[in-house]
């Protein structure tokens, strides 16, 4: 072969270099992996240990903000219900735990109500972990 027919097998190899380049050495976002417990009762106070990656809760400290959200069944109205963590305490970099006073009766027409969990930050911002937290309810009502 000649120079004249290997010029895309260079270019081939030298583009895939990059990419492996680029793709190994480019951060990923911080998100949350693990949560425990992720069920738990209405009317109760509740501790949650929260595991993120390349977080930085220690740091953050009491900034850190931790947020269920309720995630309304076709029968509920649009609307963001969000629970709030009353405190939130750091335990290293990618873990943190916090305490949740949970309201009796929750917006939903279902026994079981889920949730998304939110934390928010100052330094890594928002990240969400979407239908996690699952919160039963002994009894339904709506006017509460």
């Amino acid at each position: 072969m000649t120079e004249k027919h290997l010029w895309w097998k260079i270019l081939g190899v030298v583009l895939l270099f990059w990419v492996l380049y680029r793709g190994l050495l480019t951060p990923i976002k911080h998100g949350v992996s693990e949560i425990h417990p992720d069920r738990f009762h209405s009317g109760n106070r509740v501790s949650l240990m929260i595991r993120g990656y390349n977080s930085h809760y220690d740091i953050a400290g009491d900034e850190t903000r931790v947020f269920f959200r309720h995630q309304p069944s076709g029968n509920e109205p649009e609307g963001n219900f969000l629970i709030q963590a009353d405190s939130v305490a750091p335990r290293d970099p990618n873990h943190i735990e916090a305490w949740f006073n949970l309201p009796k009766f929750l917006p939903d027409t279902r026994k079981i109500a889920l949730f998304s969990l939110l934390v928010d930050n100052p330094i890594d911002g928002a990240t969400v972990l979407p239908g996690k937290v699952i919160i039963h309810q002994d009894s339904v009502n709506l006017n509460e």
